[in-house]
């Protein structure tokens, strides 16, 4: 690092070397003049477009503690700043934004299960827990072969991870080699639910509550890009405070650039009509708009968690 010349105040230097060298927007967050280091913080401007009554707005997302600085004194009576490269500065500053971005996926998830089990791609790679289901109903037991040699053989051994979440999540319980209904079967039956629409109540339980499971373990992954699109249009509607009119073009601008992700135009265009089949968002006009009780519920959750206050370090 450059030398800079003496000042009165070395964290205001501080700062003033950030902004020339790493970016105009960063402010301080933080000062200890004990262990003299300074920590820089910076505001990001989204703008939010709105074709609807409300018009467009501006938002401000402040990500605290991106960078460090450090000064320490030279014998010339100048300080010497030892921080973060422009190059590192930026990998934090993404790292943080797309923190908050996965957190709202998070948080609206909730609000999004029972409808993504009707996505035509998340119905089918959900079969396999349908078919245990079923199976059960019918036979008042279950065992991993009766899903058949392709799942219930091998190393992996996967017909077994899926009793696994069954089983986590107690809707059923092993006794010797095979299952049977657990205590949460019993629980919707005596609501009088009934097939078909106990599978789907059981299915959307798992996405629910074992999303990370289902991605992780048993790679469905099916659910990620229509969850995407759908953090796409609510996270700006958030931000904005209300639900926004967007029109295809910011919707896909939306997430590819929360997501760093681009798809072929057919794949883009078919993922968006599967969100408004179920009925996560819907058209007006030329523009999305989204649903009443999906936004109120994830506004609470999101005004709760508190994901628009200046955002901490990630370490």
């Amino acid at each position: 690092m450059r030398i800079r010349n003496l000042a009165t105040d070395p964290s205001r230097q501080a700062l003033l070397y950030a902004r020339r060298n790493i970016s105009p927007y960063v402010y301080l967050s933080s000062v200890d003049r004990e262990s003299s280091t300074a920590n820089i913080g910076i505001l990001i401007q989204e703008g939010i477009i709105d074709h609807g009554e409300e018009g467009s707005t501006l938002r401000t997302v402040n990500l605290n503690n991106v960078g460090c600085f450090k000064w320490e004194r030279t014998q010339r009576r100048s300080y010497r700043f030892v921080g973060p490269t422009r190059r590192e500065f930026a990998r934090h500053v993404r790292e943080l934004y797309f923190s908050i971005i996965d957190r709202s996926q998070q948080l609206l998830l909730p609000y999004l299960y029972k409808r993504l089990v009707y996505v035509p791609e998340v119905n089918m790679a959900m079969i396999p827990l349908r078919k245990i289901l079923i199976f059960l109903e019918k036979n008042g037991s279950v065992s991993p072969i009766d899903l058949g040699r392709r799942l219930a053989g091998g190393e992996g051994d996967r017909a077994r991870r899926y009793f696994t979440v069954l089983e986590d999540l107690g809707f059923v319980k092993r006794e010797k080699d095979k299952y049977v209904p657990g205590g949460e079967v019993a629980k919707l039956k005596a609501a009088e639910v009934q097939p078909p629409e106990l599978y789907e109540r059981i299915l959307a339980d798992v996405i629910e509550k074992r999303s990370k499971f289902l991605q992780e373990v048993l790679h469905l992954t099916m659910m990620v890009p229509f969850l995407r699109w759908s953090n796409a249009y609510y996270f700006p509607s958030y931000e904005a405070g209300h639900l926004v009119e967007m029109e295809n073009e910011e919707l896909v601008s939306n997430y590819r650039r929360f997501y760093q992700r681009k798809h072929e135009p057919m794949t883009e265009m078919n993922q968006i009509q599967r969100i408004v089949d179920i009925k996560v968002l819907s058209m007006k006009d030329t523009c999305f708009t989204g649903m009443p009780e999906i936004f109120n519920n994830y506004v609470t959750d999101a005004d709760n968690a508190a994901i628009l206050e200046p955002v901490m370090s990630l370490q």
